[in-house]
């Protein structure tokens, strides 16, 4: 399906799903904050072929690229690091064209994680309706998903509720979300994590997967939130 399309991955990691997009006759194109991952993923690309692959440094905050160029957006395990979840998905759609789709995964607010460390909170906002407002992850909350070589906790997150990561993205003509993954803290460790996905991720999954449908004409997706 990626063939010949124009594709953007914001947040490049290890460039497993880089190599991926390449391998498949994208015309990728990556972003990341970082020099290391911009590197690393150059690199890949150069070695599976992908010559046209154009890689870059910066922001999707701040994203170099023109309205309406790409057919495909891919943002796995990025955007709720950015310090404005809300601006990064606006800015995934504008660089997308009018019949553009986008793929992302962002943490749930909703996690067996979240009313594990914190019930009553995470009850309530599951519960509350208006206008999203991203509350401040605490450092151990931080730290409960993502720390660094060194230890530290990343710098920001966000997380969110189905319901609050449906309006975010209530530009788009449909908007498909699905909660996936269970980790294998506590009880949860005496399970294989298939079983514990099976039984638990689509209710209490760690991480929200997107897809979003900008023109609402794609025929291998339906627009319920899940």
């Amino acid at each position: 399906k990626m063939r010949s399309k124009q594709v953007l991955e914001i947040g490049l990691g290890y460039g497993t799903v880089s190599q991926k997009i390449a391998e498949a006759g994208a015309l990728y194109h990556g972003l990341d904050i970082a020099a290391g991952p911009v590197a690393m993923v150059a690199e890949r690309c150069r070695t599976v072929g992908a010559n046209t692959a154009v890689v870059k440094q910066g922001s999707i905050l701040e994203a170099p690229f023109e309205t309406g160029t790409f057919d495909w957006v891919v943002a796995i395990g990025c955007l709720h690091h950015t310090g404005n979840l809300a601006k990064a998905v606006q800015e995934v759609y504008r660089v997308l064209k009018p019949d553009g789709q986008a793929s992302i995964m962002v943490y749930s607010a909703s996690s067996y994680r979240q009313y594990s460390t914190m019930p009553w909170l995470t009850f309530k906002r599951h519960l509350a309706g208006g206008p999203y407002r991203a509350p401040t992850a605490q450092e151990w909350e931080r730290g409960a998903y993502d720390r660094g070589l060194n230890g530290t906790a990343a710098p920001q997150t966000e997380f969110v509720t189905k319901r609050e990561l449906i309006q975010l993205c209530r530009d788009f003509a449909r908007v498909r979300v699905r909660s996936e993954n269970i980790g294998a803290e506590g009880m949860l460790a005496k399970l294989q994590r298939r079983t514990a996905c099976n039984l638990f991720g689509s209710t209490l999954g760690l991480d929200l997967y997107a897809h979003l449908d900008k023109s609402g004409r794609s025929r291998d997706r339906d627009s319920s939130p899940g």
